[in-house]
């Protein structure tokens, strides 16, 4: 069934404005000065940098450790992005930024496409004023990790959802899974309201989500012998209660309680007044499938960071929001000149917001940082001087890493260590590392073990040193080894007691890429259980 007259006018509203208005271009120019001012990397982000140089320079792979097969990374697109990159011997924090720049034009592009077709006349552009003005938002447009990918995702959901199903949307939504694997929820989510609005199933946009995904599965399967990542078998808890503390976290801040509700309430009435009915269904969409990737977050105890989990899901949020104040406002016949005004005091108070873990806003540099419930913030990893690039980018340079090959070609580790920093991984790249929390390792991320905050699992580290004992003394590091250690007695009881788990585990880790075995490899799921 197509829409009506009207329904077309209030979807297809950006004809209206062609061209980019003085606010939309002052909302830009700010996001983009304050992104580059909160630039930084998140430590796990020198796990992707270990895994590309691996596979341009030194000629290994995606790997972490030579001849280990495990997919320690959460976004397989991020890391062909990054590749893609870092080939033309760009150092890794200017393609950092690059990609922030890159990200923040993308959301603003997609951002103000949602306001226009939601809005009838675009006065308070709420989704430029929450994201575009939010520091969380525009700290996650860099961090060297995907993040920037997923809040571009957030809102090119929201954009598709408001009308903007081009074949270029739908084409661009059938990558999300490959940014991280739950977002496969939000595309299903996607394609079932494609279906209930068009009466007809969306057979080729489907076809085509299941190709890219499928790609990259058969992919996986052969070089990793797996189904999923390994880091989300690192991550896949039951922490609920840290869950709801993480996500009011993000909320209380950035005046998640006040604003959402008043929202609400006026997409609510425009709804029963018979104002909008489509884009009430449109902004329900999204509220639903914003939530989808909510309750994952929730059940897994979100992150360690700040915001990170719900990069997707607040700018998707924020999104339903487009046009239904403005739009209840002036039904009632009230003054433009008032929601504008309340528009650019919302976008002040925004920008001044930042979150409880910090003591002053980060823009001045002067914050000091603390734990709340278990949650850091970027603060603390833009402040830390090993993650400046001149600390460690000359040492990682295309020719630095090759002086570590030898005369024919080959890398031959000099040493075998256990560590959680990740950039220690990525600046001792001739020598084999144990990530002792789980996330590049395979044995220890299918430890059961309780976590002492989201993704840190501190008991895994006395474990890591046992691994490191048993590698360090093995004769080759590869199938047998965990067997041979049993034998010859120097096996700690947890390695004895789950023997035919770590044994299983090798035959993931160093498979033959033989594609018919994997898929049987790939359909084993052991765990280790380390109590005695």
């Amino acid at each position: 069934m197509s829409d009506s007259p009207t329904q077309r006018e209030e979807l297809d509203g950006v004809a209206a404005w062609p061209r980019v208005t003085r606010v939309e271009w002052f909302f830009l120019v700010v996001a983009l000065v304050a992104s580059q001012r909160y630039a930084w990397l998140l430590d796990d982000a020198f796990i992707y940098f270990r895994y590309v140089d691996n596979c341009l320079f030194l000629k290994l792979g995606w790997v972490f450790n030579r001849g280990e097969y495990v997919e320690g990374y959460s976004s397989p697109l991020w890391l062909l992005v990054l590749t893609a990159l870092r080939a033309t011997h760009l150092n890794f924090w200017w393609i950092t930024r690059l990609l922030g720049v890159l990200s923040v034009v993308a959301v603003w592009f997609l951002a103000t496409r949602v306001n226009r077709k939601l809005s009838p006349r675009p006065t308070l552009h709420l989704p430029l004023v929450l994201l575009l003005t939010n520091y969380a938002v525009l700290s996650y447009c860099t961090s060297g990790v995907e993040t920037p990918l997923v809040q571009v995702s957030g809102v090119l959901f929201a954009y598709y959802f408001a009308g903007g199903d081009s074949k270029t949307v739908k084409t661009l939504l059938a990558l999300t899974p490959l940014v991280r694997h739950e977002l496969a929820l939000p595309l299903a989510l996607a394609l079932a309201f494609e279906w209930r609005t068009k009466r007809s199933l969306p057979w080729a946009w489907t076809l085509l989500a299941i190709l890219f995904s499928g790609a990259w599965v058969v992919f996986r399967v052969y070089t990793y012998a797996d189904f999923l990542p390994s880091t989300f078998y690192a991550k896949d808890t039951l922490e609920i209660r840290q869950g709801l503390r993480y996500l009011h976290d993000t909320l209380w801040p950035y005046w998640g309680y006040m604003i959402g509700p008043i929202v609400a309430f006026a997409a609510l009435d425009l709804w029963c007044r018979d104002a909008g009915p489509k884009l009430f269904g449109r902004r329900v969409a999204m509220v639903v499938t914003s939530l989808s990737v909510v309750v994952y977050v929730v059940k897994i105890g979100g992150d360690p960071r700040h915001y990170r989990y719900l990069a997707f899901s607040y700018p998707l949020l924020v999104c339903a929001g487009a046009g239904a104040l403005e739009s209840w406002w002036l039904r009632r016949g009230r003054s433009e000149r008032v929601i504008t005004v309340a528009g650019f005091v919302l976008a002040l108070l925004t920008f001044c917001a930042y979150p409880r873990q910090l003591t002053a806003h980060p823009l001045w540099m002067h914050e000091r940082h603390r734990l709340v419930a278990e949650i850091a913030d970027a603060s603390v990893h833009r402040h830390e001087p090993d993650y400046r690039y001149e600390n460690w980018g000359p040492r990682t340079t295309p020719a630095e890493l090759r002086r570590l090959l030898a005369s024919d070609g080959t890398l031959t580790y000099k040493n075998i260590f256990a560590d959680y920093r990740c950039e220690a991984g990525y600046l001792r790249m001739g020598e084999r590392m144990i990530h002792n929390l789980g996330l590049t390792d395979p044995v220890l991320a299918r430890t059961e073990m309780p976590a002492n905050r989201p993704a840190h699992k501190l008991g895994l580290m006395g474990l890591a040193e046992d691994l490191v004992a048993i590698e360090k003394q093995a004769d080759t590091i590869g199938p047998g080894m965990f067997r041979t250690a049993v034998a010859a007695g120097r096996a700690p009881p947890w390695i004895v007691n789950n023997l035919t788990a770590l044994e299983a585990i090798e035959r993931k880790v160093f498979n033959r890429h033989d594609l018919a075995e994997n898929f049987r490899l790939a359909s084993e799921h052991p765990h280790i259980e380390p109590r005695e």
